[in-house]
Order: structure tokens, then C-alpha cells, then sequence
């Protein structure tokens, strides 16, 4: 094992500890590349296999693995939860675009937008395959629904490497967390992706066990999450990472018995039956600032004792 990590540092690829609570990602370092696997991108997905390797090395060929140089210079995320990932290990200068602008936040990100050095590139059928052609990505990070993805299949036949992310498949916190490894493995900076990870998981922990000494089960104040959308309610399935999230935060989810992973799409008086006195609402709405636009989107949200 000695003279395994020895050559893998002489090659310059660090040796990677073992993924923890991902189950979706499995990193495999070898003598001249490493194997990042990407297991579960959707429903009945097959496993995606991508061979990272160094600059000025010959990449093998071999099988349908998508081959990405690192570590990787330019890149365009069309998700922007990959946005801390890269901000957290340092290498936001390497983002030079993204899906749309509308939903970025991070002033770091924002600041380039308006510098001209990250521009928008559009998503799904409306990518704009001339403008990302025209930034020279080394890689394009991306959210896949299906194996139908027309954003993937485009940037595919234009020959661009693309690296599907999945790390909101996974059903835990710390899972959707570990994700910050892979961009470690990209950009080398896997060492810094560790300790940050562990100081994280670290810290979730500790605060995860304070909770649950001192809120007994029967004090736990009830949690509504999301709004609507489009005629129906989602909410997050019973084993979902929000519902083990709000569960390690203290409270109850209202939803918490239901099984699955993903969402369930409830009608409104299915949620106000269950819902009406919550003691708190959750609701990521990137539409809404106020309360007045929650009102103004249904006045029936008004009866919520959380509103």
C-alpha cells in the first residue's frame, strides 16, 4: 500500500481516502488516472464512468468512459448548487459560465458576471452551444433528468466533455455534502476537499447529537416544506435529505412517514389538511420575497399559522 500512495504522489495525483456517505460517487485513484464513477444520475440509471488524467498524459481509450483532463482550467456549471463547491476550494476563477444568472447569489460569482468573465450559456434546448464553443470549457458540469438530457446530447456531439453531477440524488446531508471531494479530484485539491469535508461532517454531528439530547421527540416543533407549483404542492419524500435534514435540525416533518427519496406531488387541501398550524414553513422560493408575493400567488397561503 506504501508504494502505491509513493507512485500515485510521483504521478501527481494524491491518494483519495474512501467515500463515506456518498453513495452515488466512487473515486478510484490508479498509477496514471483516476476512476470517478457516478452511480444513480436518475431513475435506473446506468453507471457513468469518467477518467481523469493529467495534463500531457495519453489518455487510454479503452470502454465508453468520458475522458477529462485535470486538473480542469475552464469550466461551465449549468447547476448552480456546484457554485459553493467551487467556492469553497478556491478555484472560482476557473467558472467561466453558467446555465442563467437568475439564481446566482454568491457575490464572488456575481462579481465576474458583471465583470464579463462568467456569462450565461442558456440550458437544455436552449443552450447556446456557439457561446460555450466560443469560452473553450475543459469540462461542463451538469444535472441530468434522463438519458435524454438534449443538453448533454449536445454538448456531446460537439465533442465537449461533460461530467454529470448527482449529488441531489443522494438521501442524506452529508451524502449531498461529500460531493465537495469530486470537485477536489477535478481541480486537485482533493486534500483541501477532505478536511473540509471532515470538518463539516464534523461539526453536522456534533450539533446533530446536541439536538437530539436536549429536544425531547414530543417537543419537536412541526416543519411545512416547499409551496406551490404549478397546481400541486411537492414536498420532500420521508427519506429524502430534507426530511433527514429538518429530523436532525429538531422538528417534525409532516411528511416524514411517507417512503421514497424524491418528491411527492400533493394537492393544496391535501397540505392545508395536514398542515394548517405548522409551527414553521420552509419554502426555497426563488419567486418569492415577501410575504406579500406568496399572497398575491394564492391567497389561501394566508391561513398557514406560519405565514
Amino acid at each position: 500500500m506504501a508504494g502505491m500512495m509513493v507512485v500515485l504522489i510521483l504521478n501527481g495525483i494524491e491518494p483519495v481516502a474512501g467515500i463515506e456517505h456518498a453513495r452515488n460517487l466512487v473515486i478510484e485513484p490508479g498509477d496514471q488516472s483516476t476512476l470517478v464513477t457516478v452511480r444513480n444520475a436518475w431513475p435506473d440509471a446506468p453507471d457513468l464512468t469518467y477518467t481523469l488524467v493529467q495534463r500531457g498524459t495519453a489518455p487510454s481509450r479503452e470502454g465508453r468512459s468520458t475522458v477529462i483532463t485535470v486538473p480542469v482550467r475552464r469550466v461551465i456549471s449549468l447547476s448552480t448548487p456546484n457554485i459553493p463547491f467551487l467556492r469553497d476550494l478556491g478555484v472560482l476563477d476557473a467558472l467561466v459560465g453558467v446555465d442563467t444568472t437568475d439564481y446566482v447569489y454568491d457575490r464572488g460569482v456575481l462579481d465576474r458576471i458583471a465583470a464579463g468573465r462568467v456569462r450565461p450559456v442558456g440550458s437544455g434546448a436552449n443552450l447556446d452551444l456557439e457561446r460555450i464553443l466560443e469560452l473553450n470549457p475543459d469540462l461542463v458540469l451538469v444535472s441530468a433528468l434522463g438519458p435524454d438530457d438534449a443538453a448533454v446530447r449536445r454538448l456531446e456531439g460537439a465533442g465537449i466533455p461533460v461530467l454529470i453531477v448527482a449529488d441531489w440524488r443522494e438521501a442524506t446531508p452529508l451524502g449531498r455534502a461529500e460531493w465537495i471531494r469530486l470537485f477536489g479530484v477535478l481541480f486537485e485539491r482533493d486534500r483541501a476537499a477532505q478536511e473540509l469535508f471532515r470538518e463539516r461532517a464534523d461539526r453536522y454531528r456534533e450539533i446533530r447529537d446536541l439536538v437530539e439530547s436536549r429536544i425531547p421527540a414530543d417537543s419537536r416543533p412541526t416543519v411545512l416544506a416547499n409551496g406551490p407549483w404549478q397546481g400541486n404542492w411537492p414536498v420532500p419524500a420521508g427519506d429524502s435529505y430534507m426530511a433527514r435534514l429538518f429530523a436532525d435540525a429538531g422538528a417534525r416533518y409532516l411528511w416524514a412517514e411517507t417512503p421514497g427519496t424524491g418528491t411527492i406531488f400533493l394537492d393544496l387541501e391535501v397540505v392545508i389538511a395536514r398542515a394548517l398550524t405548522a409551527d414553521y414553513w420552509i419554502n426555497l422560493n426563488y419567486d418569492w420575497s415577501s410575504r406579500a408575493d406568496a399572497r398575491r400567488a394564492d391567497s389561501r397561503l394566508t391561513a398557514f399559522s406560519a405565514f
